[in-house]
């Protein structure tokens, strides 16, 4: 008798969501949730362009399906159109998600 888990291939399901205001900061966030394999893209953009990867703060967990999450969170002073952007195996082309 063997246990065995199989694992397919499963996109993200990503969303953003207003978090907190903070200090004069307002934080947004990007969650991708249950992801598999592990490797996963995601980054912020402001007005279409890539915003450094250093202002944001990151947490990835594994999940006990054996999924993946990844929350990402990043502060902003405005409200100028910011974006998600998610790129997967699972995925034929990157998702982009606006605030």
């Amino acid at each position: 008798y063997y246990n065995c888990l199989v694992f397919h291939i499963a996109p993200p399901v990503v969303s953003v969501s207003h978090v907190r205001a903070l200090g004069g900061f307002h934080t947004i966030l990007c969650s991708s949730e249950g992801f598999y394999p592990s490797a996963l893209e995601q980054l912020w953009m402001r007005n279409g362009e890539f915003q450094n990867a250093s202002l944001t703060y990151s947490i990835d967990k594994t999940n006990p399906d054996g999924s993946f999450t990844l929350h990402s969170y990043l502060n902003i002073s405005d409200c100028v159109n910011y974006s998600c952007w998610v790129n997967h195996s699972s995925l034929s082309q990157p998702t982009i998600l606006h605030m």
